[in-house]
């Protein structure tokens, strides 16, 4: 014997099952018992898989109702990963063919435009409620993929929407004259509701083919065909909204409008809206807003990602997102909008940040732009070194050789030198701590000072100022030891070569060993003493060997005039 849940039941009665426990699911959803509408549609959606499991008929809207008012109670319960199993439910049902459509609406070509426009339309908001419960549950590639999937859906039911309102004005104008007349003169005389219907549909596609045209141009950057892709026309609010009625829903819609879902019912499935339905202002601002929406949610999981990857593509990309929602909504939704300034702070947030990425990188680019040493160098290190870094070193005299004897026996004289100042009518070297004064009519006399003495009466008179220190051979043989006269009376250089120097040659010869040489050259150079004994001139050995012997307290003769 059967039990009651053995009993075994007919196709109609089936569809009786489904149907009542449609209309009660939906009384509790109504009612907000969600729990109790969720039982109800757990056991239609046991007798859809009953019936096919044993190959029976089953009404594909049906099916598509009960997953998608699941998912809607698994979203209020917060059973997120039921929830997206339903939608993707929905999803594959909903992409069946002929599913949301009418017997009546393949027959002409403008219901076949609006059968795929409910479809996608339907099937966008799908992939973007999914986006944002997988993006919910921190799975941001999921949530990513589908996002795209619902910016696909969403360029395509925008193209269609343009085809059927190119296809409904080629129509018109295509008419010929008489034809075209003749309706004018019916509808002047009376119109009939058909005439009506066709002109409120005129009015709608001239409106609204631009709006199409304008989200696809900030989508993907180009329009759907030549014929339209002139220069769209500037659109503002008032061409959406006619007159604005500030207690409208578009003033109170939210982002969370979008991504929540709502229950259907068995109507919402089965009327079709045709053409003048999917053009009307309600169903307008709805398409813009989830256009709007999509591309947020494409910006969003893209930021999401570059958190985890530091991709900068993905940051790129995600500015740019941001950038096209805010375009769509900033001249069709109106600014009180909540979902208006919920995009529009999204994108200020982030434009300002990345405002001040560049500033910073080009502010870096700027100081490393040439190529320096220190480039490399903290200011703390360049700044660190010592103060005695900066302070001149301590000079150190640096010692000269001992003199030979050779070079201390031979009587040099330097060169005058061509730096020294004129002062009055004698010349100044400061340089090396002597003085000359010298008159065109008088002998040279040299002014002493204390601690100096004179030679002889005929030796010439000097003035020393050697540091006793340092002193040696080059401050006396660098010199000036002739007294310069004026130009006219100025010596000979030949002249002093010949008569006053003797050189090495002359006096060792070119053999030292020569006796001959050396004769002739002891005899030049008892001549050169003479020489320089007339003219009152000691030689400069002699001077500088008497210099430097101890001189004593009782010897220092102070002369100064």
């Amino acid at each position: 014997m059967e039990t009651e849940s053995e009993r075994s039941i007919s196709e109609s009665e089936v569809s009786q099952y489904l149907s009542d426990f449609t209309s009660e699911s939906l009384k509790l959803i109504k009612s907000s018992q969600v729990k109790d509408a969720y039982k109800v549609l757990k056991s239609c959606e046991e007798l859809l898989e009953a019936v096919a499991s044993q190959g029976g008929c089953i009404d594909p809207d049906m099916i598509l109702l009960t997953l998608h008012n699941c998912a809607y109670c698994c979203q209020k319960l917060q059973n997120y990963e039921e929830c997206a199993s339903y939608l993707d439910g929905c999803a594959y049902n909903a992409s069946v063919r002929n599913i949301l459509a009418s017997k009546d609406e393949s027959q002409s070509e403008p219901s076949h435009y609006t059968e795929k426009i409910r479809k996608e339309r339907y099937q966008c908001k799908l992939q973007t409620q999914i986006c944002a419960i997988m993006s919910h549950v921190n799975k941001h590639d999921l949530a990513l993929n589908h996002a795209k999937e619902a910016l696909k859906f969403g360029i395509s039911f925008m193209q269609n929407c343009s085809k059927a309102c190119q296809y409904y004005t080629v129509k018109n104008t295509k008419l010929p004259n008489y034809i075209r007349q003749k309706r004018n003169n019916d509808q002047s005389s009376g119109k009939t509701i058909q005439q009506q219907h066709d002109a409120y549909l005129g009015d709608l596609v001239k409106k609204n083919s631009h709006i199409f045209e304008f989200l696809l141009q900030k989508i993907n950057g180009k329009s759907n065909s030549r014929a339209t892709s002139a220069k769209v026309p500037k659109l503002d609010l008032r061409s959406i909204l006619g007159v604005q009625h500030y207690n409208d829903w578009i003033y109170k819609y939210e982002i969370s409008d979008v991504l929540t879902i709502d229950p259907i019912t068995p109507t919402d499935v089965k009327t079709p809206l045709g053409l003048i339905g999917e053009l009307n202002r309600d169903l307008m601002l709805e398409k813009i807003c989830l256009i709007a929406v999509v591309c947020y949610c494409m910006a969003t999981e893209l930021r999401f990602l570059y958190q985890t990857d530091k991709s900068e593509l993905k940051r790129t990309e995600s500015n740019v997102w941001y950038f096209k929602a805010y375009e769509i909504i900033k001249d069709l939704i109106p600014s009180e909008s909540p979902l208006y300034q919920h995009i529009k702070q999204s994108y200020q947030f982030y434009m300002n940040k990345e405002q001040k990425l560049q500033n910073k990188t080009q502010d870096s680019s700027f100081t490393s732009r040439g190529k320096s040493p220190l480039k490399d160098k903290s200011i703390e290190q360049i700044y660190s070194r010592s103060s005695s870094a900066s302070k001149y070193k301590k000079k150190i005299p640096i010692t000269k050789r001992d003199i030979t004897p050779a070079r201390t026996k031979t009587p040099i004289f330097a060169r005058l030198d061509s730096k020294n100042e004129q002062i009055g009518k004698g010349y100044k070297q400061a340089d090396f701590g002597y003085e000359f004064q010298t008159d065109r009519n008088q002998k040279p006399k040299a002014k002493l000072s204390q601690g100096e003495h004179s030679k002889s009466d005929n030796s010439i008179k000097y003035k020393k100022k050697v540091n006793k220190k340092h002193l040696n051979l080059e401050d006396f043989v660098t010199g000036e030891l002739i007294n310069k006269k004026n130009s006219d009376e100025s010596y000979d250089s030949d002249y002093i070569r010949d008569n006053f120097v003797l050189s090495s040659q002359e006096l060792y010869g070119e053999n030292p060993d020569d006796s001959a040489n050396n004769a002739r050259n002891l005899k030049k150079f008892e001549s050169i003493k003479s020489n320089l004994q007339k003219k009152h001139i000691s030689p400069l050995y002699q001077i500088f060997n008497e210099d430097l012997k101890k001189e004593s307290p009782n010897n220092a003769v102070s002369n100064k005039q």
